[in-house]
């Protein structure tokens, strides 16, 4: 189907075109019932048409909301920017009406000059919108403009290539550099301190915990649950505990080796905490932080104490320099190889899997039989 030109739509293009794709998109909700007459393919050209459709009314929404907010309109009725959004749209969600005003006020905002409107043209998604456009009104107040306008401008033009989770943890870590050192330690501490673990009473008779932790609390949990909460099916029945069920195992499994064998307890490959930082970034000569197999964030002196304590296993050496290509010696995966696997896929490979690193097999890329190498 071809796009109409913007003159087709007379010298009111937007409204025009929203009323065409309403009337366009109701007359295809009366015909639902004939889309078992698609082919496999049609069915996933059309939510990939619907998916577009989607993305560019929502583009034409923060478009509206910008112009909305300009005009001033539902002040003289003492309405929010959301009020007047879903007075408008009736059916509109408080949470979109919040993320439109969120990145409608970015696109106001003359700091960002007009690489904002990247959302606008629709290069990048709403919900990207609003991550970019909440990390700079949090930093504006405290950041250095220059640098901000710097990461702001790297942040948006990675966007498109990102998904929302990567997206994320980029924005976690520009704002940790974004942070003075003093000041992030500072605030490390303070979480350190906060650290704490609640009992109450649960459902039937059982007792509810609940934990709060920082950044390196929780990566720590985490390095020693992972592996045993990994799902272990038996005699080639899944396993059907759920995800909760798994880590309650796991954590009664880790305090019960604990206190039977207190100082003794045992020490695996999976049950270390990987922390992929430069070495630059570890011995202070520049800004960084460090990055946990969980997506952590922990400052830079946050890594320096735990050096003190672990073992240090460089990202292309194993222990002992042990090499991460051992060609055809070996069949099974070493530990170094298996590690360098977590730092560099960050979880399962398979297309569509979202397991983490920790819980993945090791496999040859050519199978061992047929001359395959135990190499990375």
């Amino acid at each position: 189907m071809s796009t109409p030109p913007a003159s087709a739509f007379g010298s009111r293009p937007v409204l025009s075109a929203a009323r065409a794709a309403d009337a366009v998109l109701a007359g295809g909700r009366a015909q639902v019932g004939q889309l078992w007459a698609l082919s496999d393919t049609e069915v996933a050209s059309t939510l990939g048409h619907l998916e577009r459709v989607r993305a560019a009314a929502e583009a034409q929404q923060v478009a509206v909301v910008t112009e909305a907010r300009s005009r001033g309109l539902g002040n003289e009725q003492g309405w929010s920017g959301v009020d007047w959004s879903t007075q408008a749209a009736p059916t509109m969600s408080t949470g979109h009406a919040s993320t439109l005003q969120v990145v409608a006020d970015a696109c106001r905002d003359p700091r960002l000059d007009d690489r904002a409107t990247a959302v606008e043209s629709g290069a990048i998604s709403l919900a990207k919108a609003a991550q970019l456009a909440r990390f700079h009104r949090c930093a504006a107040p405290v950041a250095d403009p220059v640098q901000l306008a710097d990461d702001t401008a790297t942040l948006i033009a990675a966007a498109p290539t990102l998904t929302e989770r990567q997206l994320a943890l980029a924005i976690r870590h520009a704002s940790a550099l974004l942070r003075p050192e003093k000041d992030a330690e500072h605030l490390a501490e303070r979480q350190r301190a906060a650290r704490a673990l609640y009992k109450g009473p649960g459902p039937g008779g059982m007792s509810t915990y609940r934990v709060v932790l920082d950044p390196e609390g929780a990566a720590i949990l985490d390095a020693a649950l992972d592996p045993l909460a990994r799902p272990r099916p038996a005699q080639g029945d899944p396993d059907l505990r759920t995800p909760a069920a798994r880590r309650a195992d796991a954590l009664l499994a880790i305090v019960g080796r604990g206190v039977s064998a207190p100082g003794k307890a045992p020490k695996t490959a999976k049950a270390q905490l990987v922390v992929t930082m430069s070495l630059e970034q570890l011995t202070g000569a520049v800004r960084g932080a460090g990055l946990t197999l969980g997506q952590e964030l922990l400052t830079a002196g946050t890594v320096r104490r735990l050096a003190c304590e672990a073992d240090l296993i460089p990202a292309v050496l194993g222990t002992n320099s042990e090499l991460l290509d051992v060609g055809r010696r070996k069949r099974l995966v070493p530990p170094a190889i298996r590690l360098a696997a977590w730092l560099r896929d960050r979880g399962c490979t398979w297309p569509g899997c979202t397991v983490p690193a920790q819980w993945c097999d090791a496999h040859h890329g050519t199978p061992w039989w047929q001359g395959g190498h135990t190499s990375l």
